[in-house]
């Protein structure tokens, strides 16, 4: 990942890590209809942001060489399937450079 990727890709974890306990609690407050119009806005941000860190996402897992041919699939779909594997990728090899020895990474 290049630098700008790194840092929007950081930026959306720092957003959801603060927008999902809000979301959770305002699902969890009952207010209702006025408390979803109030966080609609920073629910379609979410998404609109959330592409791009996908598209950034999943290009640097098909640019990366891994031992295992497999590997490139494998997490891709952990990814889709089960989020929390993003971070985890991440901090193991997305912002490690691709020079195609990941062993150490």
């Amino acid at each position: 990942m290049s630098r700008n990727e790194k840092i929007f890709t950081i930026f959306y974890w720092c957003y959801v890590a603060v927008y999902v306990p809000c979301f959770l609690l305002a699902i969890t407050s009952g207010a209702g209809d006025r408390l979803f119009r109030f966080i609609l806005p920073f629910h379609l941000f979410g998404m609109l942001i959330g592409i791009p860190m996908l598209f950034i996402l999943f290009r640097d897992v098909y640019r990366r060489e891994f031992p295992n041919p497999n590997s490139k699939v494998t997490w891709t779909i952990a990814m889709l399937v089960f989020w929390p594997c993003i971070p985890f990728y991440l901090y193991h090899h997305g912002f490690h450079p691709r020079n195609g020895d990941t062993t150490s990474a």
